[in-house]
């Protein structure tokens, strides 16, 4: 009987989990963009942003963003920390070991229908300086950026 009303518990936060997941997004620049203080980084997405920063110079050295996904393979039963300690193996039908029987197994879902996704978006040494010139209020800066998506 325990088990019976622990299922659906189990149940509910299984969906609520992934109803949020859907709409997390972790460390991505983007979400920084309109910040006060975001400085030089927001130049990229707004070039009057920088101007809005209180603070009288900005420096950045590097910042990097790397974001890959795929639909075709995965290793079965593996984290992504273990990954570094693991033996992983290849799928091999005639020998049965698949990532369904198995754990650490390279396996694919279907050849044909398998795709990926991989951006980045590098920003090297950038800086900003607020200065007047003649009594008006000037923001001078230089950024550079390196994105890529496939």
């Amino acid at each position: 009987m325990i088990k019976q009303q622990t299922l659906p518990l189990k149940n509910s936060f299984l969906f609520l989990s992934l109803l949020v997941s859907t709409f997390a997004f972790a460390q991505e620049n983007l979400a920084f963009s309109n910040d006060k203080f975001s400085g030089i980084n927001s130049a990229a997405f707004s070039p009057t942003q920088p101007f809005l920063n209180s603070n009288p110079w900005d420096v950045n050295l590097f910042s990097e963003s790397i974001n890959f996904e795929n639909d075709y393979a995965y290793i079965s039963d593996e984290s992504f920390l273990s990954l570094r300690n693991s033996n992983i193996q290849t799928a091999n039908i005639k020998q049965n070991i698949t990532g369904g029987n198995t754990s650490g197994v390279l396996d694919f879902y279907n050849k044909n229908f398998g795709s990926y996704y991989f951006s980045s978006d590098l920003l090297g040494p950038s800086f900003s300086l607020k200065t007047k010139i003649k009594e008006k209020d000037f923001q001078l800066g230089i950024f550079t950026r390196l994105r890529t998506h496939s």
